[in-house]
C-alpha cells in the first residue's frame, strides 16, 4: 500500500485542468449553480500579496499571502502572454477540462459530468509516478467562467471551487472505483484572469490555494506548490499557441 499523499512536482491544482469513453453520471437533481467558494475567491482577488520573486522560471511574477478563510499560503503568478495570442485562444484551453488530459503532465483523468455552458462540474486525477511512497490525488470541482467582460475581447475570467462531500457524490464513486489508491485533496480554489497588456497582447494572473492532504507538512508542500505556477502558466500559454499553429 503507499503512503500518505504528498504534492506532485508536476502539476498544481488547477481546478480545470478525457477519458473519451468515460462513464455518464446520473444528472443531478439541482441545475448548476454557481457554487464557488466567494470567501476564498474574494480573498484571492483582494490585494496584501507579497512578492517572492521578480521573475520566476525566466518571466513569471511571483507572489504569496496566507489567506485568513482557509489558513493556508496562497500563491500568485502573472505575466504577458505571446502576443499573438488572443483572448478567446488561451480562454478555449482553460475551459476544454476534458482536454487537459492531454497536455498537463501526470493528469490521469479529466472528466466533466455536468456542463450548461461555462459552468462545469468535474472530476480530475493526479498519478504519482510510479516510482514515488504516494497516493494519487483527485479533486471535484465546479468551475465558472466569464468570456469577453464588458464587451472587452482581452478580459476573460474562470474561477473554480472543489465541492466537499457529499455534493456530487456519484462522482466520487466513480473517481474510486477507477483509481482506488486515489486519496481526496482537502481543497482546491484559484482563478484566471486575463486583461489588456501594454503590448496590445494579453496579461494573466493566476491565483490558487490548495491543501493537497496527507501527512506532508503544509510549508513543504506551499513551497512545492508555489515553484509550479510558472510551469502551470507556460503549459497554458504552450497549448494555446499550439492550437494556434503557432
Amino acid at each position: 500500500m503507499r503512503a500518505a499523499p504528498a504534492p506532485s512536482r508536476r502539476a498544481v491544482l488547477t481546478g480545470g485542468l478525457g477519458l473519451a469513453a468515460a462513464a455518464v453520471l446520473p444528472r443531478p437533481a439541482w441545475a448548476l449553480s454557481a457554487r464557488l467558494n466567494t470567501q476564498v475567491l474574494g480573498e484571492l482577488g483582494a490585494g496584501g500579496w507579497t512578492l517572492v520573486d521578480a521573475a520566476a522560471g525566466g518571466t513569471v511574477t511571483l507572489r504569496r499571502k496566507t489567506l485568513a478563510s482557509v489558513g493556508r499560503v496562497a500563491w500568485q503568478g502573472e505575466r504577458d502572454l505571446d502576443p499573438r495570442l488572443a483572448g478567446a485562444d488561451f480562454y478555449a484551453v482553460l475551459a476544454d477540462i476534458e482536454g487537459h488530459r492531454r497536455f498537463v503532465p501526470g493528469l490521469a483523468a479529466s472528466v466533466v459530468f455536468e456542463q450548461e455552458g461555462d459552468h462545469a462540474a468535474f472530476y480530475q486525477v493526479l498519478q504519482a509516478p510510479d516510482f514515488t511512497p504516494v497516493s494519487d490525488r483527485f479533486w471535484v470541482s465546479e468551475a465558472r467562467g466569464y468570456r469577453a467582460i464588458g464587451g472587452d475581447p482581452r478580459r476573460f475570467r474562470r474561477a473554480w471551487s472543489s465541492q466537499p462531500a457529499p455534493a456530487h457524490a456519484a462522482a466520487r464513486q466513480q473517481v474510486l472505483e477507477r483509481f482506488p489508491e486515489a486519496v481526496e485533496v482537502g481543497f482546491t480554489h484559484g482563478t484566471w484572469e486575463l486583461s489588456g497588456a501594454a503590448n496590445g497582447g494579453l496579461h494573466v494572473v493566476f491565483s490558487v490555494v490548495s491543501d493537497p492532504g496527507g501527512a506532508l507538512p503544509k510549508g513543504m508542500a506551499s513551497t512545492i506548490a508555489g515553484h509550479n505556477i510558472p510551469e502551470t502558466i507556460r503549459t497554458m500559454e504552450k497549448e494555446a499557441l499550439r492550437r494556434l499553429g503557432g
